[in-house]
């Protein structure tokens, strides 16, 4: 895969998403290692301490990582319908605002605030769903946003990398 659509995922891409995977992959695993060890261990006192030990707190983070992944799926399919069904507006990226406290490792998650004009000639500002981006620098982003042609308060905000900032590779494999 070329490293460059690797970053441009991975630095556009919800918290949510990468922290649900990593705690329903976690849960799982620690419920599946619960569910393996309870009924090998002889003491059943024992057991059942590696039950709320292991087990439990598996299951708890797999239910938020499935409430996490169902989230950014609702937030990807608003998104898709408006898409298809609704009005596009390119917008302007006033500011990009860091979410304290979330943080993809050292990396915060950022909003952006977007002005479009609609076909009315109005100015309407709307904030974008958090991404990952390291650089406060908005030049490099571009923002697309997505209303319902019955209700304009429904929108969705897109936010990809402008392509002239990405460098053109022509790969030869004969």
């Amino acid at each position: 895969m070329n490293r460059n659509i690797y970053e441009m995922r991975f630095l556009l891409s919800h918290p949510l998403s990468l922290a649900g995977k990593i705690l329903l992959g976690i849960g799982l695993f620690l419920l599946a290692l619960g569910a393996i060890l309870f009924p090998v261990i002889p003491d059943r006192l024992e057991s059942i301490m590696v039950l709320f030990a292991i087990a439990f707190p598996g299951l708890i983070m797999a239910i938020i990582g499935f409430i996490f992944a169902r989230i950014v799926a609702g937030n990807n399919k608003n998104l898709q319908i408006l898409k298809q069904e609704g009005k596009s507006y390119d917008a302007e990226i006033v500011r990009l605002n860091i979410a304290w406290g979330i943080n993809v490792g050292a990396t915060p998650a950022v909003s952006a605030e977007c002005i479009y004009t609609n076909d009315n000639g109005q100015r309407c500002k709307v904030k974008s769903p958090l991404f990952v981006w390291l650089s406060m620098n908005p030049d490099g982003l571009k923002a697309t946003v997505y209303t319902d042609y019955n209700d304009p308060q429904k929108y969705a905000v897109e936010i990809i990398r402008r392509e002239e900032n990405q460098p053109h590779v022509d790969i030869d494999y004969t």
